[in-house]
């Protein structure tokens, strides 16, 4: 396998979707083991990885010693970790084709909404969707637990989509080793797998399944990791977001392409907010509309397309422009076909809203409030058409459904703050603007302080 050759050494950062105990840890370092052996192998000719700093050689270092020590598997990731590497191709003249940048996150990161993992996904440029492979063939439950990982890969595909930037998913199955080999088992694989599948490729989504099998081998001298599969993955990522000479790589991530010789360091994602920080202003949208985009953000992201997507993070467009038509068009006959897609119902609604019907949002975000009562994001959503419409008493309803599940969502707080400043209320608006204040991030206190005090 080989990778496009640029004069640029981009870096890339990897994000990694996966609960705890699926195995990501293992398969970095797998990979590594794999790549890092490529010059005495022959295997994916002559690309190698390499440490860029010490402390992630250290790193790499200290969980194959545990390895070897124990002849077990490292116990799950309590920390994130930061893995710098590089991917070089040898021959008469050693290049260096990309770097690598992977931060190594405890499981439960990826459903907790944390600042973290908020950065972690604004500034990826592609991402590992782990699953455990023996439980999803075993475990009857395992998928419905997958659910949220899922629905976090699906909103980045849809918006990545929407807002033409490159992204691509390789989807790891772990644990591969435990199964039998055969069509029976690779036959389950798929089934099981179909529902996410059909979401990315509705999407138009990049992505390619990779199955690790990464086995410790115990011996006299200790455990040894043998590992297969990672690297290809690794690879086949690289080569995904590599398609481009590295000059035209940059602007496929950021809005200015950085010159000559600097790395690529902002990802597709933020690129996605950055637009709609822009554009917000632009419009002049309500405080919480425009804000809202970072707290749905970290509760799921999900909530970016169900919200902030509507009005503001799919590109702006004409009622004539052709592609947006051809795109409503393609969603339509989708829910056609398919009545219930959540997916097509979210992009859809928000499309209607780029043209002159965008009434017609309003009923698929009511089905998808209805269909999926527990996400607030739909609520919010709602709430955001009933005001354009003028319609306070059902934005208010819906914002106090949100409320209700969740006390503490600043944006059902300031929502509800402004509704009620509008209708004259401003001892309960101040009320509800202060506990927006106490719960808000650092960097948003002193503007909604600023909005309360508009109430004088």
């Amino acid at each position: 396998m080989s990778l496009p050759s640029g004069t640029v050494a981009e870096t890339l950062n990897l994000l990694t979707l996966g609960d705890r105990g699926v195995g990501k840890t293992v398969f970095l370092v797998g990979s590594y083991l794999e790549l890092f052996s490529a010059r005495q192998t022959g295997q994916f000719e002559g690309i190698q990885i390499v440490c860029q700093d010490k402390q992630s050689q250290q790193n790499i270092e200290a969980i194959l010693n545990y390895i070897s020590k124990s002849s077990q598997y490292p116990p799950p990731t309590i920390k994130i970790t930061d893995f710098r590497f590089a991917l070089k191709q040898q021959g008469k003249v050693e290049r260096t084709l990309c770097q690598l940048d992977w931060q190594d996150i405890p499981g439960e990161i990826c459903r907790a909404g944390t600042l973290d993992f908020e950065r972690m996904v604004l500034g990826s440029h592609g991402c590992c969707i782990f699953v455990d492979a023996n439980a999803l063939v075993y475990d009857g439950a395992y998928l419905l637990s997958m659910n949220d990982i899922f629905d976090q890969a699906i909103a980045i595909a849809s918006l990545t989509s929407l807002n033409n930037l490159r992204y691509a998913f390789a989807i790891v199955l772990t644990k591969c080793d435990l199964l039998p080999h055969g069509a029976s088992t690779e036959q389950t694989l798929m089934r099981r797998l179909r529902p996410l599948l059909e979401r990315l490729k509705m999407n138009r989504a990049a992505f390619e399944i990779f199955q690790s099998r990464m086995p410790v081998i115990p011996g006299e001298s200790g455990g040894r990791l043998e590992a297969k599969g990672g690297g290809q993955a690794i690879l086949w990522l690289a080569g995904q977001l590599l398609q481009k000479e590295a000059s035209l790589i940059a602007g496929l991530f950021s809005d200015r392409p950085p010159s000559r010789g600097q790395a690529t360091r902002g990802g597709a994602m933020q690129t996605i907010i950055n637009r709609a920080d822009r554009a917000s202003s632009a419009k002049r949208l309500p405080v919480w509309v425009t804000t809202v985009g970072r707290p749905l953000a970290l509760v799921s992201l999900v909530g970016l397309v169900a919200f902030v997507g509507y009005r503001v993070l799919i590109p702006s467009a004409g009622p004539g422009d052709s592609e947006l038509r051809a795109r409503i068009v393609n969603y339509e006959q989708i829910l056609e076909r398919d009545p219930d897609n959540l997916s097509a119902l979210s992009i859809l609604a928000g499309l209607y809203q780029q043209t002159d019907q965008a009434g017609q949002a309003l009923p698929l975000l009511e089905k998808l409030a209805q269909k999926e009562p527990q996400r607030s994001q739909w609520q919010l959503a709602l709430a955001q058409v009933y005001l354009q419409q003028d319609r306070l008493a059902d934005a208010q309803s819906a914002l106090d459904r949100v409320l209700d599940r969740e006390e503490d969502n600043l944006a059902a707080l300031l929502g509800k703050a402004e509704i009620l400043q509008k209708q004259g209320d401003t001892k309960a608006a101040r009320e509800l603007f202060d506990r927006a204040e106490q719960v808000a991030p650092q960097e948003r206190k002193q503007q909604i302080r600023e909005q309360a005090e508009k109430l004088s």
